[in-house]
């Protein structure tokens, strides 16, 4: 893979852009989504170190040093925990929305931590406190790797890996042949930004087979998410104009913390990037920018510290003329998290749409993440600043979307899918 696609793949684990691209404004009050308990966490919750911080102490420099230590002593650690709680109970998307008891739980958990240790035992304790949270976007990572439990938590459910000929590639369009039917397949291994010149002619190619081919297969195992805005537009395509999305609203947090972590994502992955001497995307720089003007407007008052984005209310029908009218098997599995799932989720009201495969990981309801690096450890701790809102009150998060079929465990979902259109 050269360093350009891998800063890429990189970059789109972080996913920052979650279920938000057909989103629009509405003048509405912030208020609690049905299936949330809908409390403030208590930010009188003071950690045993007195620590002095203000949203722009969250700020990452573009000359930070990303060093991890060898060791914590325990004042390192508590500046550290100190840091941490300030970022949740001021920047978190969910702060508003988790139960008061557990919010207050998890708070007290990272607390607790106060002796000296190594930087990833730091992390593996901390990944612990956010576990409890139900929220799978928070978690704890050093080095890009995530604590042992959580590793063992969500290990995969194999159905095998996605069939793009080309692994080091984010999407391929191509025609196979599957007896007498042509099967127009689409892999999407990740979901880089939709700025990222990656997608140049994605959807001319799916454009091109869409009225010569008998059925269509979109795979998406093993992506973790990104940008979905392609995904969207995969859809609409599909669909053949608006579809009807289910997450129907967002409560959005605004506060300069907020707007700080979600800063971070830009600027933290363009250090790593430098770090390992890898080029560093132009519109890295465009969107860092972006956010920092929306953290001066937080920053003097001038933003609200919370809104509510809706999807509008309109109820689509499928476009026949337009849309493509013939069976779209998604392949999901326990790989699919985030954008992918928000994608999945962009075809539920497809008539001629089955998914195929295992739950997917339940990475939906929290969104649109930030990065807080913790300054002595150099954890990067995952932050949403949103909560999505299903139209239904469904509440899926560390369940996942369900596939319509099934596949067992050790199939490989793509050869499942074949056999099944040989046998139509």
């Amino acid at each position: 893979m050269n360093s350009y696609l891998m800063a890429l793949f990189t970059f789109v684990w972080l996913s920052f852009f979650a279920s938000c691209a057909h989103l629009r404004s509405t003048p509405y009050e912030a208020s609690t989504p049905e299936g949330f308990e809908g409390v403030v966490a208590s930010d009188e919750t003071p950690s045993k170190k007195k620590v002095s911080l203000k949203a722009s102490d969250l700020l990452v420099a573009d000359n930070q040093s990303l060093e991890v230590p060898a060791s914590l002593t325990s004042d390192q650690i508590q500046v550290d925990i100190a840091t941490l709680v300030y970022a949740l109970t001021t920047g978190y998307g969910g702060r508003n929305y988790v139960a008061r008891s557990t919010f207050e739980n998890a708070i007290h958990q990272l607390q607790s931590i106060d002796q000296s240790m190594t930087p990833s035992d730091f992390r593996d304790k901390i990944d612990a406190a956010l576990w409890l949270i139900p929220d799978n976007h928070l978690k704890a990572r050093l080095n890009g790797e995530h604590a042992l439990a959580r590793k063992a938590a969500l290990a995969p459910i194999f159905i095998g890996r996605n069939a793009i000929t080309d692994p080091t590639k984010t999407w391929e369009v191509r025609v196979d042949q599957v007896g007498k039917k042509r099967v127009l397949y689409i892999s999407i291994t990740a979901f880089p930004s939709h700025e990222d010149a990656v997608w140049n002619g994605f959807l001319e190619a799916v454009q091109k087979h869409l009225r010569d081919t008998d059925s269509m297969v979109l795979d998406l195992r093993g992506n973790g998410g990104g940008d979905d805005t392609y995904g969207y537009k995969l859809a609409e395509l599909a669909f053949g104009g608006p579809f009807n999305h289910p997450i129907r609203r967002a409560y959005v947090s605004q506060t300069p913390e907020t707007i700080a972590l979600a800063s971070n994502v830009y600027r933290l992955q363009a250090l790593r990037l430098k770090k390992k001497a890898e080029p560093v995307p132009e519109y890295f720089e465009k969107l860092y920018q972006q956010q920092i003007e929306k953290f001066q407007l937080a920053s003097s008052g001038r933003l609200p510290e919370s809104t509510v984005v809706d999807e509008p209310t309109g109820h689509y029908k499928f476009n026949s003329k337009k849309g493509y009218s013939k069976t779209t098997f998604i392949l999901i599995d326990h790989g699919c998290g985030s954008s992918c799932e928000s994608t999945t989720d962009a075809f539920e009201t497809n008539p001629w749409v089955k998914k195929v495969g295992v739950n997917t990981i339940g990475m939906i309801h929290f969104g649109d993440v930030g990065a807080l690096l913790l300054p002595n450890s150099k954890i990067h701790v995952q932050i949403s600043t949103k909560v999505n809102e299903y139209f239904d009150k469904r509440f899926i998060e560390k369940v996942g979307i369900k596939p319509h079929v099934e596949v067992p465990v050790g199939t490989d979902a793509y050869q499942f899918v074949k056999t099944m259109l040989l046998h139509r």
